[in-house]
């Protein structure tokens, strides 16, 4: 009988996973890169120059100019979808290289999602198919649009919890990735970089936890308020007392050492993070 129930739940998630490949929408590129024109390294310059045009300092993006002047975006998106690490692994020399990479080209292939459905307020306006009505709310854009990444296409939500975060077991991507929300961490005004991946994750770590926003002490109700991320990724973290320590003024770390003060995770604004 146990094996019956087995076989049965793998026969539904194939018919799911099979439901969901033939009702997504592939966004594609305007124009792909040629095969044979492989570059010596992969270079993150066109996306780089669209981050610091169209980004502001407080992470929020200018959609509306942005989509009247696309041509970096699309050509990024053009070399994101030829190659990747697992397409052209010798372009990437060092694993930091690889995750710069992943890091990269979601918030790139987010943006341009976006795009293709602006102007909406919220990722929720982009629906699943009709036939789809029993999905989460925000599948529409996370599980039914696929994105192609050297050559293959794959979603957003298994792009960071199947490949990202499986592959490369590390918490900080977390405050690196970018799902075009008001609750995310702040979009930054540069690509991450191989060389410098360390640097950059350390320094966007602090930065998520220095926001009222994702950590603040409520000493009056003996709460600590923290982002949602904090709670939906928790296994990432291991002891997440521990793990803010790192990141937190000294003053606040001895709040985290009294149990009375319990976490309370935070509403998450799915708005879109546009200005």
């Amino acid at each position: 009988m146990k094996l019956i129930f087995s076989n049965i739940k793998i026969i539904y998630v194939l018919l799911i996973l099979l439901f969901v490949n033939a009702c997504s929408t592939v966004i594609t590129p305007k124009t792909y890169q040629p095969k044979n024109a492989i570059p010596k390294v992969f270079a993150h310059d066109q996306f780089d120059r669209v981050l610091k045009q169209f980004v502001n300092d407080q992470g929020r993006v200018n959609y509306l100019a942005l989509k009247k002047d696309r041509a970096e975006l699309d050509q990024y998106y053009s070399s994101i979808a030829t190659f990747s690490p697992d397409s052209h692994p010798k372009l990437f020399p060092s694993r930091s290289y690889e995750l710069a990479y992943w890091i990269n080209a979601y918030n790139a292939a987010t943006i341009t999602t976006v795009l293709r459905y602006y102007p909406i307020d919220s990722l929720s306006d982009v629906e699943p198919p009709s036939l789809a009505f029993f999905f989460p709310e925000l599948s529409g854009f996370f599980f039914f649009q696929k994105q192609i990444f050297g050559g293959k296409q794959i979603n957003l939500y298994n792009l960071e919890n199947s490949l990202i975060r499986e592959r490369y077991k590390e918490p900080r991507i977390h405050f690196a990735l970018n799902c075009a929300s008001i609750g995310c961490p702040r979009l930054p005004r540069y690509v991450f970089e191989g060389d410098k991946l360390e640097e950059q994750l350390e320094d966007e770590t602090r930065k998520f936890f220095s926001e009222q926003r994702n950590f603040s002490i409520d000493k009056e109700n003996k709460i600590i308020k923290l982002s949602p991320i904090l709670n939906w990724f928790a296994e990432d973290f291991g002891d997440i007392r521990e793990y803010l320590k790192s990141y937190i003024a000294t003053e606040q770390k001895s709040y985290l050492a009294d149990p009375a003060y319990q976490f309370h995770y935070v509403d998450y604004d799915w708005g879109l993070n546009s200005q």
